[in-house]
């Protein structure tokens, strides 16, 4: 009796023992398959937000140096300000306002590369006649004065090139007529 005792104390460990690595071996796949799981999960994520990023790039360097326009022709004709003083920031914001511009940041960046080119054209002050289907060039042409078609009305006290006129002396440079030659 003693040794049928012994032998099934034997076997109960036995079993437990048997039992211990079923568990720790269906763990070790538990483990394994979660961990391939998660490493799907979260390389998809990554691949959905580089290609989302790469979509939101790709958009903004078509405005940037595409032919973007708010609508198709024929539009709707907006009387836009541009004050004496405005950063090309602000007039950005202030055509996005306008329904102008798709985007202020890329026609601003625009704006930036059109002012630093050769011979570059910064916007001018003054009042202009603009369309919602104009494209970004159409509009920095207009605000620029390199569209001479387009009417342009000039600012009191601010010339066409843009300069204030206000305080200065007319015609004369340094005390001498500027038509007088020694």
């Amino acid at each position: 009796m003693a040794q049928d005792k012994k032998a099934e104390d034997n076997k109960a460990k036995d079993n437990k023992a048997k039992e211990k690595k079923a568990t720790r071996t269906m763990l070790g796949i538990a483990k394994v398959f979660m961990g391939i799981v998660l490493s799907v999960i979260f390389y998809t994520l990554v691949i959905i937000g580089i290609t989302k990023l790469c979509d939101v790039v790709y958009d903004f360097s078509y405005q940037v140096f595409g032919e973007v326009r708010v609508q198709e022709a024929p539009g709707v004709d907006v009387d836009f300000v541009v004050g004496e003083n405005e950063s090309n920031m602000q007039v950005a914001t202030r055509l996005e306002r306008a329904k102008l511009v798709v985007n202020r940041y890329s026609f601003y960046i625009r704006a930036q590369l059109t002012a630093s080119g050769k011979g570059g054209e910064h916007i001018k002050p003054g009042s202009y006649e603009l369309n919602t289907s104009m494209t970004y060039a159409e509009i920095m042409s207009v605000l620029t004065g390199s569209d001479k078609d387009k009417e342009e009305t000039v600012l009191p006290g601010v010339s066409a090139a843009g300069t204030n006129n206000a305080g200065k002396d007319s015609g004369k440079e340094s005390g001498k007529d500027s038509g007088e030659q020694k």
